[in-house]
């Protein structure tokens, strides 16, 4: 008989905040957070909003002193939430933002992604967005001017999802991103990657469960050690 585990209530402590403006990845990263094991926590989705506005919506509605900000492409590990809140229940006041990586499967290698943000320090510190749609490094140089903290860790928590081209596309140029210089270059190779990426999302959905873990028994990762606390019936759905 397998280990039994505590379910652990979040609600009053961590949210989850889901931004979509309706990618089809959106059901995988939706069922994703929904798939989360032996925890619970209050997700909202914000649909159909401008970046910024989207953002700046949770530092209104939130009510928790942490929330975790979810895109609609990136596809959670079932373990997840329950590691990010292990990372932040007992961290520094003064550390605003902790970041972690995910795995892009069509560019082949981790990239930054998911992040957990103190609400009181995050609505001190406020989002705004730079001309090329980023908010993260604006946030980043506005934090660090107020002696607050922002930390990327090295654990990779999911999957950077791919679907279609044009669906990239759209979304950098909702985003602003093709005011960039440098941005012919960038949608140059991201149509040349994506084009050739043939992983269908089901099964870009399932990587974030076997294959992530063994991409962080790899570089012994926290989230590795932390993972072995789990039982492997927990992948037993993964081909």
């Amino acid at each position: 008989m397998g280990k039994i585990f505590d379910v652990l209530d979040l609600t009053s402590l961590l949210e989850v905040f889901l931004i979509t403006n309706g990618r089809s990845t959106f059901s995988h990263a939706k069922g994703s957070i929904e798939a989360q094991k032996h925890v619970t926590f209050k997700t909202t989705i914000h649909e159909g909003m401008d970046w910024l506005s989207a953002n700046r919506q949770i530092l209104k509605v939130c009510k928790a002193p942490f929330f975790v900000r979810v895109d609609d492409d990136m596809i959670l590990n079932p373990h997840a939430i329950r590691f990010m809140w292990h990372c932040v229940k007992a961290q520094s006041s003064r550390i605003a933002l902790r970041g972690f990586k995910l795995w892009e499967p069509y560019s082949n290698k981790v990239v930054k992604g998911i992040k957990v943000y103190n609400l009181a320090l995050a609505k001190d510190i406020g989002f705004r967005i730079s001309d090329i749609g980023k908010i993260d490094k604006l946030f980043t140089a506005d934090a660090k001017k107020r002696r607050k903290k922002v930390i990327y860790s090295d654990d990779v928590l999911g999957i950077h999802a791919c679907s279609t081209f044009k669906e990239h596309l759209r979304y950098a140029l909702m985003r602003g991103e093709d005011k960039g210089s440098g941005f012919s270059v960038e949608r140059a190779w991201m149509k040349h990657h994506i084009n050739r990426f043939s992983v269908p999302l089901r099964k870009q959905s399932k990587m974030a469960n076997k294959f992530i873990r063994r991409l962080n028994k790899r570089t012994k990762s926290d989230f590795f050690r932390f993972l072995r606390e789990y039982p492997h019936p927990d992948l037993k759905d993964e081909s």
